[in-house]
């Protein structure tokens, strides 16, 4: 899942009706460093996950899914070095949901999921249930004896509604492009890969993101520049399973953001 738990930054000086923080925003994209304007977000989320039933051969796969979310306001994580740790945690969310991994062809899997959950201003009086419905889809071509192309899509229907405010739709279309090379390494038995990603996101709702008492910045179009390193099968790290690990950088809609995610977003 797109996961996802960037938690956005409120204006000071802001009313209530300026829609400080987006909630779907917030719940779905991870760990890392997001900036707008002259505020900083930084995020710290846990993958929560389990496999009810893992995806073999033609045999579909079943995961629960339980994304938490926590942010911090005005905090760089390279603060951490001179031995500085934020005071309080400023925001967070929690959003679970289920997954379902249908095999089409041998080389064509779309998985629907849907996500319901609810996010918390812990410094002020904020807070917003949030949901999430859609379908992604992956088509991957070999390439050589080793390497794959993955052409990836993810359309999504969600929405959002503030303690205090009125319920917001919203639709988000995703498509990525990705190259995995295998390596000579491995990770306990586990043959490990490093893939390069290119990812467009379109919001059909401009998300409105309202930052540095800048309340007309909205969001319409994102772009993603990444590279991973994953494993065939996962990892069983207890808490979730780890398939991947990478580094994205993001920019769009007035945001910039450094993030640390653990899939992609299809």
């Amino acid at each position: 899942m797109l996961w996802p738990g960037v938690v956005l930054a409120q204006s000071r000086q802001a009313t209530s009706e300026e829609q400080l923080i987006n909630w779907y925003y917030a719940a779905v994209f991870g760990t890392g460093v997001y900036r707008s304007g002259d505020r900083t977000v930084s995020v710290v989320q846990i993958p929560f996950s389990h496999d009810l039933q893992m995806r073999n051969g033609e045999q579909y796969g079943l995961k629960l899914t339980l994304p938490v979310s926590f942010g911090f306001y005005d905090f760089r994580f390279n603060e951490l070095l001179d031995g500085t740790v934020p005071q309080s945690v400023s925001t967070m969310s929690v959003f679970p949901g289920i997954e379902l991994d249908v095999p089409v062809t041998s080389n064509w899997t779309v998985k629907p999921y849907t996500n319901v959950g609810y996010a918390w201003e812990l410094s002020g009086t904020e807070s917003a249930s949030i949901y999430d419905l859609g379908v992604k889809s992956v088509v991957t071509l070999p390439i050589g004896s080793d390497s794959q192309l993955s052409l990836g899509n993810q359309l999504t229907m969600s929405g959002y509604k503030p303690s205090n405010g009125a319920y917001q739709p919203l639709g988000v279309f995703v498509a990525g492009l990705s190259l995995e090379i295998p390596t000579r390494y491995q990770y306990y038995d586990h043959n490990i890969r490093i893939g390069y990603h290119l990812i467009y996101y379109y919001y059909f709702s401009r998300l409105k993101y309202a930052i540095s008492n800048n309340i007309d910045n909205k969001i319409s179009e994102q772009g993603e520049i990444a590279i991973s390193l994953s494993t065939p099968k996962p990892i069983d790290l207890k808490l979730f399973d780890l398939d991947r690990i990478g580094l994205a950088f993001r920019a769009g809609g007035g945001i910039q953001a450094v993030r640390l995610f653990f899939n992609l977003p299809y």
